[in-house]
């Protein structure tokens, strides 16, 4: 192992650190002891590596401590972290391929050995500590946005398969070293799909959580406005001389309140974007004319499924049995529970609407990919509530049910 060797190294792990924090949005801040911390460590790894003589695969630890690096001084999502790491290996990477081969084109092959990189090297620093001056953390705000991520990533991949080419003319590469660049862009792509994901996933999650801060005001506000009516209610024997004129008066009143009735018991639940889907659709489904009964009566969180499979899972079944009523001809009803299955230990969800008694064949049809009696491009709903279920290992039932003296269709997911 010579010193220019190591030299050359100290030079890349400068140059990287200072990408990585170019990386951090404008208020992040160099972090001196951190970064002297992360030296040390990889100081004391290769130290260990040279020394026992390792096998070249252990080489990775030193990937692992960079991202331990990237994790501790942003403090960020696994998927934000990793992202960082990615694209800071790829433009050093980038930049050092570039350098090197500029360098073989202007200088004569025949110099001393090791001059061309450490001449690379330097200039890599120096390029590095440019890049940390600007604005390049807006990559990462790119990466936000799905409408142009996977053309930057198909970007990056022409560009690393462009100068992979240029250096197959230039310079030989093994098979290993093609397998290793295919791997990379594959991570790239694995990543902008993981990204996106915890994107949409976000996104539902504000939009719940705005509503359901809504629904908090609304319940204070209806919980004021039903106590102004009992105690107006109250009131009215000042008005009525005698008794059955005022239980008629007060009957009268107090029937207003179903005006500012909502579920509260929903906050049971203790998700707040399920509480407030939930709020939405039995609003819509109240508007359109559909009596809704609710019985809800346990703990959403901690079920080890995500709070967006909830979401996904209650909205299209409620989406469906709202649907279903639009032009049904009777009672329209519709049934919403959810409680612990206590010989399972599980969650029970069962929503039930009134409908025509159907075959069983008929009913499971519901679930396959296409199918809907409303017509095409239809029935993708349910067929994704039944993958999502059977992918977190749950139950799906689907029968005819009698509630209220009507038939219903019931569907009940345990999870």
């Amino acid at each position: 192992m010579s010193w220019l060797w190591i030299y050359i190294t100290m030079m890349e792990w400068v140059a990287i650190v200072l990408v990585v924090n170019a990386l951090g949005n404008e208020g992040h801040h160099f972090e001196f002891r951190k970064t002297l911390a992360y030296f040390a460590a990889n100081v004391l790894f290769y130290i260990i590596y040279w020394y026992f003589h390792l096998p070249s695969f252990c080489s990775f630890i030193g990937y692992l401590l960079l991202f331990g690096y990237i994790y501790w001084i942003y403090k960020e999502k696994f998927i934000r972290c990793f992202a960082i790491l990615v694209i800071s290996l790829l433009i050093i990477g980038i930049i050092e391929l570039l350098l090197t081969q500029s360098l073989y084109y202007i200088f004569p092959v025949d110099m001393a050995y090791g001059v061309l990189e450490s001449i690379s090297a330097v200039l890599l620093v120096g390029l590095s500590i440019v890049l940390n001056k600007t604005k390049i953390y807006k990559i990462m705000g790119i990466l936000d946005r799905w409408e142009i991520s996977y053309a930057l990533v198909a970007l990056l991949s022409l560009t690393i398969f462009t100068l992979v080419g240029a250096l197959r003319i230039l310079k030989k590469l093994v098979v290993t070293e093609y397998i290793y660049v295919t791997a990379c862009i594959l991570v790239m792509w694995l990543l902008v799909s993981k990204i996106q994901k915890s994107k949409l996933e976000n996104q539902i999650r504000k939009k719940y959580l705005d509503s359901f801060t809504d629904i908090i005001t609304q319940i204070r506000r209806r919980q004021h406005k039903v106590k102004n009516q009992f105690n107006t209610a109250f009131s009215l024997y000042r008005l009525y001389d005698t008794y059955d004129e005022l239980v008629e008066k007060q009957k009268e009143y107090l029937g207003r309140l179903w005006d500012y009735e909502l579920p509260t018991d929903a906050i049971a639940l203790e998700e707040p974007i399920v509480v407030a889907l939930l709020y939405e659709k039995i609003n819509e489904a109240l508007e359109s004319g559909i009596e809704v009964e609710t019985v809800f009566s346990c703990s959403m969180v901690n079920r080890n499924v995500s709070d967006v499979i909830w979401v996904q899972i209650l909205g299209t079944l409620l989406d469906n049995a709202i649907e279903a009523l639009q032009d049904f001809e009777g009672n329209k009803k519709i049934w919403v529970k959810i409680e612990e299955d206590s010989d399972r230990g599980k969650l029970s969800i069962c929503i039930a609407n009134t409908y025509r008694k159907m075959k069983q064949s008929e009913m499971e049809k519901f679930f396959e990919l296409g199918y809907s009696t409303k017509g095409g491009n239809r029935g993708v709903g349910l067929y994704d509530v039944k993958q999502l279920v059977y992918k977190n290992k749950g139950n799906l039932i689907v029968d005819n049910v009698r509630k209220d003296d009507s038939d219903c269709f019931s569907i009940m997911i345990i999870l």
